[in-house]
């Protein structure tokens, strides 16, 4: 049997097309932050909130913090305040 040289070709480059992208989504997880606190990994919109920033006006209060640990804080900081 006679194989078809563009269909393996086209297989082969999907294959590492997929293979490509499977190592830049692992590579993508392995930067991802973790919580200093509670060791959570961020979410996206966490670790987008705090990237790098040059405007200080937008910079997060506590970017070593998950979501949830830095209201908390925040939460705690007011409350002492606050005494």
């Amino acid at each position: 049997m006679i194989g078809n040289p563009r269909r393996d070709a086209a297989l082969a480059c999907r294959c590492r097309a997929a293979r490509e992208e499977e190592r830049r989504r692992a590579e993508r997880e392995a930067r991802r932050p973790v919580c200093k606190d509670c060791g959570h990994k961020f979410t996206d919109d966490r670790w987008k909130a705090v990237e790098y920033r040059r405007d200080w006006s937008r910079r997060q209060s506590h970017p070593h913090l998950c979501e949830n640990c830095q209201s908390r804080a925040v939460a705690a900081e007011q409350q002492a305040v606050a005494a």
